[in-house]
């Protein structure tokens, strides 16, 4: 079955020609760390161009860059503002002192530029270490605290994100999504491994617990392990990176999303997801000691819900994913098929949601 996504086929060769596009000279390029909806690549210079230095630490002290290919799910338009919104609420982040991640500028002015019929963004490179699985709890109360940080620094901000992702934590629609692929994709050849996963998925949203009523506040939108970098060796949260999701929602939503993360130990591609209570206790400590000057008791009492609910709604979209093959990015080294990875992590999501 052919993907649709086709940033996850964009060659070095590619990323080479739209760097050329911006006022450096590559003296490496590599693939690095793609994420689950973007291609990424390293770009190692010795000629960064024109730059300053951040608020808070140095972007690309070192003369590196993130170059990637933005995911083609939206128009033109949606990617234009996304990025409009990252330039403006990461500047918002340093001059609240914190670290975030900045965008350079093409040639020809630009945030971006478009290349092969994708947009492509560079940033500068923050330093630090990725993980995919929370490891220990002082690692998830360092990322508790960071994101804490962060809320109450958005939460003196009274923008309007111009692009609004649809669908963002709509549990209801991705539960309609994951129907809908079951009937267009009868004849799938996993269709029998994935329709009993589906059927657990869908009985479980018809018992969640609904969430207390509360304003919606700009967030980040995808606050999960991976998207925190960590001083090296250490567990100490330095920066929040991938701002595509920035949004205004209720926050029990971006903390459930969060806990949903922070405390599986299994992390993402396992099948054998669970919800560790320390790693829990962990987070709310974290959380607690920066949030209290913004939080309001009602958003409190919706967190753990939200890590059930959200825990289901990733479920039900990598289960239909299975069957569409048309979204996520997937590991071929690791797995025989796009839909036996989406498979395994649909399974690791209910299972922790269990």
């Amino acid at each position: 079955m052919t993907t649709k996504n086709t940033a996850a086929r964009v060659t070095p060769e590619q990323a080479r020609q739209a760097l050329a596009a911006y006022p450096l000279t590559a003296d490496r390029l590599v693939e690095w760390e793609s994420g689950l909806i973007n291609r990424t690549f390293l770009v190692t210079t010795a000629s960064a161009g024109a730059g300053g230095r951040e608020t808070g630490g140095r972007a690309a002290d070192n003369g590196e860059f993130v170059l990637q290919a933005v995911n083609p799910l939206f128009t033109p338009a949606g990617n234009a503002d996304i990025i409009a919104d990252i330039d403006h609420l990461t500047g918002c982040l340093r001059q609240a002192g914190l670290l975030a991640p900045r965008l350079r500028r093409a040639r020809d002015g630009r945030l971006f530029t478009r290349h092969r019929g994708l947009v492509w963004r560079l940033y500068e490179r923050i330093e630090g270490e990725t993980r995919q699985t929370p490891g220990t709890a002082a690692a998830v109360e360092s990322a508790a605290a960071l994101l804490a940080r962060v809320h109450a620094a958005l939460s003196q901000s009274d923008y309007t994100p111009r692009f609004s992702r649809p669908g963002l934590h709509d549990t209801a629609r991705h539960i309609r999504h994951l129907r809908a692929n079951l009937e267009r994709h009868r004849e799938h050849p996993e269709y029998a491994a994935v329709l009993p996963l589906a059927r657990e998925i869908l009985e479980r949203y018809d018992i969640l617990p609904p969430l207390p009523p509360a304003p919606p506040r700009l967030a980040h939108g995808d606050p999960k392990i991976s998207n925190f970098l960590y001083r090296a060796g250490t567990d100490s949260a330095r920066c929040l990176v991938d701002y595509d999701t920035f949004c205004r929602m209720p926050l029990a939503l971006e903390i459930g999303d969060a806990l949903r993360s922070w405390c599986n130990p299994k992390g993402e591609d396992s099948a054998d997801g669970r919800f560790d209570r320390e790693l829990a206790l962990a987070a709310l400590r974290g959380y607690a000691a920066h949030s209290a000057t913004f939080i309001a008791a009602a958003e409190w009492r919706g967190f753990i819900a939200a890590a059930e609910r959200v825990g289901i709604e990733l479920a039900a979209r990598f289960c239909a994913d299975a069957l569409a093959e048309d979204y996520f990015h997937w590991d071929a080294k690791r797995f025989p098929s796009h839909s036996r990875h989406s498979q395994v992590r649909a399974r690791g999501q209910l299972a922790a949601a269990r």
